[in-house]
């Protein structure tokens, strides 16, 4: 006896057809509804009768009409129609997407049909894929985006995946990460080193399931030039087992070096301070001549530091960090003082001047003030303003230069000639000495190009009623060359060093 036919079972089928969270009609060859489920409903927000002799295609987006009366023909022609996807639209006019399939009905006699239609809600999975689509794209951006270098390695160490920084960090092309040992790459053996032990790295840890951190890090680029680097590598689990590592990492070169020029300037800067409050510092004076009759016509007095051992410690190995510190303005008032006793006993001095006091009005009144209690002869006291400090601030300069002039004293542009403004500080700075700087007399006997350089200074200087001082003169030949360019005072080691001057 063959089974019962479905058909027979009406209740069933009622049960079943009504229950479904699907949308099920049934339509003729002309897409007209004959029958809707009551999941319509809860889908669209139709009550099953409003749909009843409408056409499956009046819900849809007018564009896709056409292609569900199409759907609709060919499944009631006995032609079942794989599921297509249908924009369609709410009672409320917001928009819904349908997955639709059309399954022809059997109808008895032959001929055209129905066909039933089932209809799924995809919209929620269409906007989880456009969520996800849009995850994924965002996380391609900040991959691409950040300053640090991350790859991906797969089990065996291998490199998998490597954002445009990484590549940037290791001198490398996408090309030469894709597939590399990761280990190999960035830690290398050297010619004449051992063997480097990828077992220590932390790829190899991760690999193991370890998470590292490690700030103090040394890498290798495949040029074999080597950088200090940050690195934090942690494994890849999945079920439990480690099917690769991310290691993320970046060049901290500049900020280790930066870092340790802090700890040097806060070394030196306890250093000055014990020094000044403990009168370390020292006084050195080494006397500027003339080139024709070679007397002594004034000395530029120097800054000098006796360390705690008392070893001698010179202006090059602390003044740098007293400029970056607050500290230079006392060991500027500390020689301005040390000048002006000098000039008291009837010296004509040239002291130097840093490029932070130039800022600092008070420098100025502090030069006047001095000058008026101990009655010192103002024209006897030179100052001493490097190119290079007056760049730093050429108003502050200008204003200090005037300053000065205005109560007397006098004015030398020293390292002339090292700069890139030279004329321009010659217009604005009212400069009674141009010091030629050392590097222009070094050699002076043979370079042609210092030759043209000394007597151009020369020429320029005597234009603006200017006299000249060559610095680092250390030997006769070359002060008689000078001397036949014009150049009116030389300083240098062949006439004296820099001495401990003698204080009342």
């Amino acid at each position: 006896m063959p089974p019962p036919r479905l058909s027979q079972h009406t209740d069933l089928y009622r049960v079943l057809v009504e229950s479904s969270t699907d949308m099920i009609m049934v339509v003729d060859a002309e897409g007209e509804i004959g029958y809707v489920n009551s999941a319509v409903e809860e889908m669209l927000g139709f009550a099953p009768a409003e749909l009843l002799g409408s056409r499956f295609g009046a819900i849809l987006a007018a564009e896709f009409e056409a292609d569900a009366a199409a759907i609709c023909e060919r499944a009631a022609r006995g032609r079942p129609q794989p599921a297509r996807t249908f924009l369609a639209r709410r009672r409320d006019g917001s928009p819904i997407h349908l997955s639709v399939t059309a399954t022809p009905l059997d109808r008895d006699g032959g001929g055209i049909g129905a066909a039933a239609l089932i209809a799924t809600d995809v919209s929620v999975h269409e906007q989880r894929e456009r969520e996800l689509g849009r995850l994924i794209r965002d996380n391609e951006l900040i991959l691409s985006s950040v300053g640090e270098a991350i790859i991906r390695v797969d089990p065996s160490g291998q490199i998998t995946y490597a954002n445009p920084a990484a590549g940037q960090i290791l001198g490398c092309n996408h090309a030469e990460l894709m597939g590399h040992d990761a280990d190999a790459l960035m830690r290398p053996s050297l010619p004449g080193d051992p063997p480097a032990s990828v077992e220590e790295s932390p790829i190899r840890a991760s690999l193991r399931g370890e998470l590292i951190h490690n700030s103090d890090e040394v890498f290798w680029r495949p040029d074999g030039t080597s950088f200090d680097a940050s690195c934090t590598s942690a494994p890849i689990l999945e079920d439990g087992e480690v099917v690769g590592c991310v290691c993320v990492f970046s060049d901290v070169s500049d900020e280790r070096q930066r870092a340790q020029e802090l700890q040097w300037e806060q070394e030196w800067q306890i250093r000055i301070k014990h020094a000044i409050e403990s009168n370390r510092l020292l006084a050195y004076a080494q006397p500027i001549v003339e080139l024709q009759g070679r007397e002594e016509v004034q000395r530029e007095l120097l800054v000098r530091m006796r360390g705690h051992a008392g070893a001698l410690v010179l202006p090059v190995d602390f003044l740098p960090a007293a400029e970056k510190l607050d500290v230079i303005h006392t060991i500027d008032k500390w020689m301005l003082d040390r000048a002006l006793e000098l000039v008291g006993d009837g010296q004509t001095v040239a002291v130097n001047v840093s490029a932070r006091s130039l800022t600092e009005l008070p420098m100025l009144e502090e030069v006047q003030r001095s000058l008026r209690q101990t009655g010192a002869e103002p024209s006897a006291l030179v100052f001493e303003i490097t190119e290079t400090a007056a760049a730093q601030n050429s108003v502050a300069a200008q204003r200090f230069a005037a300053g000065v002039k205005r109560l007397g004293c006098r004015l030398a542009l020293d390292d002339f000639g090292t700069g890139f403004g030279t004329m321009t500080y010659l217009k604005h700075m009212p400069a009674d000495f141009l010091k030629i700087d050392m590097d222009f007399v070094h050699g002076l006997r043979t370079d042609e190009g210092n030759q043209r350089i000394v007597r151009t200074i020369v020429e320029i200087a005597r234009r603006h009623g200017q006299r000249t001082i060559a610095e680092g003169v250390e030997d006769e030949e070359t002060a008689e060359l000078l001397s036949h360019y014009g150049v009116d005072f030389g300083q240098g080691y062949h006439f004296a060093a820099p001495a401990p001057i003698q204080l009342r």
